[in-house]
């Protein structure tokens, strides 16, 4: 098989096809989207990615330009877009977990910070509501369930690097949506 070949049966649905084209470029495109981002988790889960998004969009290639530079294409715009959602993120507010986990404990040694911390968790799982499922499990994960990144990176099968991404940006969206309350 070659790549005009397997090109053509992918767009049929040859999973076959798929795992030639993977296994041909894939080197390739890390390298590229590595250069890019410089981190190995990151660059693994953008890659998985690229061709994900490539492989639902195979019926969109044409023969213009060669598969390899249509899949570099679609790797760069990709890392360039978690670049700039990472750059946005980092002009955010940083939310220290101690300021989310106040929201969770509570200390009944003192009826009136105890009613406040309730009054506060109230805040913190309506402020859960408004996320999004996904958004929500990873910060139950990390905050009412008190596991490590390692721990939810292997429930959710994705990796630590993303874990971390995920963590810091549903933290800066729950608080937004509890001082928004």
């Amino acid at each position: 098989m070659n790549t005009k070949e397997a090109i053509e049966l992918a767009k049929v649905g040859s999973e076959k096809a798929f795992t030639y084209l993977y296994n041909t470029y894939h080197k390739v495109i890390y390298s590229n989207i590595y250069y890019i981002v410089k981190n190995k988790d990151v660059a693994d889960d953008l890659l998985s990615e690229t061709f994900l998004k490539a492989f639902k969009n195979i019926d969109k290639f044409t023969k213009d330009i060669s598969f390899e530079m249509w899949l570099k294409t679609i790797a760069n715009n990709h890392s360039i877009d978690f670049i700039r959602s990472i750059n946005k993120e980092q002009n955010n507010v940083y939310v220290d977990d101690d300021l989310l986990k106040e929201f969770i404990y509570t200390d009944n040694s003192n009826p009136e910070k105890e009613l406040i911390k309730k009054e506060e968790y109230g805040r913190f799982e309506r402020g859960l509501v408004s996320l999004s499922k996904k958004q929500e499990e990873v910060l139950r994960c990390r905050y009412n369930d008190n596991m490590s990144y390692k721990e939810i990176a292997e429930k959710l099968n994705l990796s630590i690097g993303t874990i971390k991404h995920y963590i810091h940006r549903y933290k800066n969206k729950l608080i937004t949506n509890i001082n928004n309350q």
